[in-house]
Order: structure tokens, then C-alpha cells, then sequence
């Protein structure tokens, strides 16, 4: 986390966390895929695919996953988004605070990622046990 931190710089991660609070400053009274604003939805696919990326490097760093690049790259994306995409709009709907939603949309792209690797990793052990 601390790489995350120097390598990104601080700075630059505040000034990301500030600028949901003037994206997330809209109208809130009908919520609904249609009605939230394209910023919203861009600043949430940007924040957990970050978080999906963050993970990724770090099981690459590990040394996991090397083997079959491609497909990992794809899935941890495709996770992380689909994950963060819900945090997204769950918060949204429970009227979250614009910071705490964007470090939430952030953390639920990195742990969906995490969660749903896990997942698939259980799926993919249960489905060659049935093969042999």
C-alpha cells in the first residue's frame, strides 16, 4: 500500500477523492441507472477499475496468475467492475456522503476483485474434480 501511495502520490489521490464531492453534488431525488449523470458513472468505472488494477499488480507481484495473463487480466477487470459498479449504486441509494462513496466504489473494486477470484478459483477446482 505504501508503493501505491508514493508512486501515485498523495496528492494526486486527494485531489481524486475531492473531485467526487463535486461529482456526486447532483440532484438525488430520483435514482436510477437513466438518472445518474455520465460523470457519475465514469468517475465510478475509473475508481474500481483502479481498485481491480491495484489488486491485479499486487497478484502479479506475488507471482500469481503468470501462466495465464490474459485470462486473469480479463477476469479481475471484469470483477472488480462488476463489483464496484454495485457498491456504486448501493451507496448511491443509501445516500453515502460523495468521499465515503468513492472509497467504497474504490475498496469494492479491489476486495470484488479479491472476493470473486476466490470464487472462480473454487468453481474452477470444483469443475476439474468432476472431470476425473
Amino acid at each position: 500500500m505504501r508503493a501505491l501511495f508514493k508512486g501515485l502520490g498523495l496528492a494526486k489521490l486527494l485531489w481524486l477523492l475531492c473531485t467526487a464531492t463535486l461529482l456526486y453534488a447532483a440532484d438525488r431525488a430520483a435514482l436510477s441507472p437513466e438518472t445518474v449523470p455520465v460523470a457519475k458513472w465514469l468517475y465510478a468505472f475509473a475508481l474500481s477499475f483502479w481498485g481491480g488494477i491495484t489488486m491485479l499488480l499486487q497478484k502479479f507481484a506475488r507471482g500469481e496468475g503468470t501462466e495465464r495473463w490474459p485470462l486473469v487480466i480479463a477476469s479481475s477487470v471484469a470483477s472488480s467492475l462488476a463489483a464496484g459498479l454495485v457498491v456504486f449504486m448501493g451507496a448511491l441509494h443509501m445516500d453515502v456522503p460523495p468521499m465515503l462513496n468513492a472509497i467504497c466504489v474504490f475498496i469494492g473494486g479491489y476486495g470484488g476483485s479479491r472476493t470473486l477470484d476466490a470464487v472462480f478459483a473454487r468453481l474452477e477446482k470444483n469443475i476439474g474434480e468432476a472431470k476425473v
